[in-house]
C-alpha cells in the first residue's frame, strides 16, 4: 500500500465522504498533505502526532472514529438549539414586519386623505372667482 492516498480512496476506506475526509484534514484529525491541486491523506488514516497543552490528541478526547454516538448526540442538541434560536428570530422578524406594515398602511390612508382634501380645494380654487362671489351673495340675499 502506498504511503499516501487520495481523499477518495481514504472516504472508500473510512466508509464517509470525501467531503468529511477533506474536513477532517483541514482540521488537523487526519494526517494530510495539501499538493497544489488535492490533499493526500496517509495511509494510516491516524491523528497527526501533536500535543494539546501538552497531552497527546489521543487523550484530549478527539474521536479518532468519523461519528460516535456522543458525537452525534452533540451535533443534535446544537443543531436543535440553533433551531430553537431562529425559531426566535423568526417570531421577532414577523413581528416586526407586522408594525411595519402596520405603520405603512397608516401613512398611506394620511396620505390618501390629505390628496382628497387637496384635490377638493383645487377644484374649489379652479372655479372663477365672481362665481364664488356671486355664490355667496345670493345665498345671503334669499335668507334675508
Amino acid at each position: 500500500m502506498p504511503e499516501w492516498i487520495t481523499v477518495k480512496e481514504a472516504a472508500e476506506l473510512l466508509n464517509v465522504s470525501e467531503r468529511y475526509v477533506r474536513n477532517l484534514a483541514l482540521k488537523g484529525k487526519l494526517k494530510a498533505k495539501r499538493e497544489p491541486n488535492r490533499w493526500l491523506i496517509h495511509s494510516t488514516l491516524s491523528e497527526p502526532e501533536t500535543e494539546q497543552n501538552g497531552i497527546p490528541t489521543e487523550q484530549v478526547g478527539i474521536p479518532t472514529e468519523p461519528h460516535t454516538i456522543e458525537w452525534l448526540q452533540k451535533r443534535v442538541e446544537e443543531q436543535e438549539s440553533r433551531i430553537s434560536e431562529l425559531q426566535s428570530e423568526l417570531v421577532e422578524a414577523h413581528k416586526t414586519a407586522a408594525e411595519a406594515s402596520q405603520r405603512h398602511d397608516t401613512i398611506v390612508l394620511q396620505l390618501t386623505r390629505q390628496l382628497e382634501q387637496s384635490q377638493r380645494l383645487l377644484e374649489y380654487n379652479q372655479e372663477p372667482w365672481y362665481r364664488r362671489w356671486f355664490r355667496k351673495r345670493g345665498t345671503k340675499s334669499e335668507g334675508r
